[in-house]
């Protein structure tokens, strides 16, 4: 073989290999098209508030073992979600975010298995515990495992990569915020034992 035929041989296998640095062909976008539908129509139940609306959006586009891996390591199953929000649904609690937005930012497709990372953006605004009304933002990447059911694409594992919670614009821990109401419920009940 020439050194000619032998450099395009691996030049091909090497586009070959990469494959991303091709353009997206058509299966591609269709898939795309398939997940950022999915991806909206989850958004627009959360903006509704409607838990109902969330669990048929879940249903009908997650593989019955869906799992949900969060930031701290906590895995949360779909028959867990789901009874969660039935039983939000049944006890009529309709939390509406101001904003939500789901942003498709990288996906690879292989044959019936899509890898996507997925932007989530949430905003509220309520009034809380102190009386005085405060904006909350969520914004958290997730690297989502999606498959290919019959002629539906079906997510079947999510895994939030990163998080980042703003409270009145400034980085909070919910988590650092209840280890301090427990620290201090513990010196309130210490002081109440020592009258």
């Amino acid at each position: 073989m020439t050194r000619r035929k032998l450099l395009a041989a691996g030049s091909l296998m090497a586009l070959l290999a990469l494959g991303s640095g091709l353009p997206a062909h058509a299966q591609d976008a269709a898939v795309r098209a398939a997940i950022n539908r999915t991806y909206n129509q989850y958004a627009q139940a959360l903006k509704t508030g409607d838990a109902r609306k969330a669990m048929a959006v879940i249903q009908a586009n997650t593989t019955p073992d869906f799992t949900q891996k969060m930031k701290n390591g906590q895995v949360v199953k779909r028959p867990q979600i789901l009874q969660s929000l039935q039983q939000a649904a049944k006890q009529g609690i309709r939390e509406r975010p101001d904003q939500v937005v789901y942003k498709l930012v990288n996906l690879k497709v292989n044959k019936n298995q899509a890898l996507s990372t997925a932007q989530v953006q949430m905003s509220d605004t309520r009034k809380g515990p102190d009386g005085k009304t405060h904006r909350m933002s969520v914004k958290s990447i997730t690297r989502d495992t999606w498959v290919k059911a019959g002629n539906a694409w079906k997510l079947k594992q999510s895994q939030e990569v990163s998080q980042q919670i703003m409270l009145d614009g400034k980085p909070f821990d919910p988590q650092a915020m209840m280890r301090d109401m427990q620290r201090q419920m513990q010196q309130q009940q210490k002081g109440a034992a020592k009258r």
